[in-house]
């Protein structure tokens, strides 16, 4: 049987190019919380960590931490103190299906769209 993993693609709207250097965090939720990794999305806009593809993904709930303004501010956009998106939490669960869960994600300074597929 084929093990869980959990793929996430970030866009950056305002350039519709890969989200390339935002930050990502991801937990696993629940009695074993936990944080997965802490990772930066790469050139071709996927966030690689060996973890996401280990056993440490398996059934149960997910959070990840988008650090939206962070990434705004080290590419010179000029983000206000207090901004519209900051550190972006998103919540989801893996099913016991076996594949991928794929989180494909488009971010800007002021907006942020996720879907789960599955």
């Amino acid at each position: 049987m084929s093990r869980q993993r959990l793929e996430i693609r970030v866009t950056d709207a305002t350039r519709d190019a890969a989200a390339e250097g935002l930050r990502v965090d991801v937990y696993c939720l629940g009695r074993r919380a936990a944080k997965l990794c802490s990772a930066k999305v790469g050139p071709q806009g996927t966030l690689q960590d060996p973890v996401l593809t280990s056993e440490a993904i398996r059934p149960g709930e997910y959070e990840v931490v988008f650090h939206v303004a962070e990434f705004y501010r080290l590419c010179g956009v000029a983000v206000p103190p207090i901004p519209s998106l900051d550190a972006v939490p998103f919540r989801f669960g893996i099913s016991a299906e076996p594949g991928p869960c794929t989180l494909p994600v488009r971010v800007s300074p002021s907006s942020f769209a996720v879907e789960v597929l599955k």
